[in-house]
């Protein structure tokens, strides 16, 4: 099945459910900031990381940003290693 490049951010206050979601979104990518994360998913493991973060969040923010192909190949790293799976990029000053 194909799978998509979706950037997970979110803001918790609750440092508890901060780590959960943490532990949920890890498992599906690799982290880019503090609370940001990339992951290469299907549909389906879309969806149902979508269902493990709502379980565990209340009026947390939680955002989902889809990259479409043109976006993808428009992504810019300038420094550091890429995150694993990530789409082609162009690397200055790693």
């Amino acid at each position: 099945s194909q799978r998509d490049i979706v950037w997970i951010a979110y803001d918790i206050a609750s440092p508890k459910r901060w780590r959960q979601v943490y532990r949920i979104v890890r498992g599906y990518g690799g982290r880019l900031q503090f609370s940001v994360f990339e992951c290469l998913v299907s549909e389906r493991e879309i969806e149902r990381l979508k269902r493990a973060v709502r379980r565990c969040t209340g009026h947390d923010s939680v955002r989902f940003y889809y990259l479409c192909t043109h976006c993808r190949g428009r992504t810019e790293v300038t420094s550091g290693p890429p995150t694993p799976g990530e789409p082609p990029a162009i690397i200055v000053g790693g």
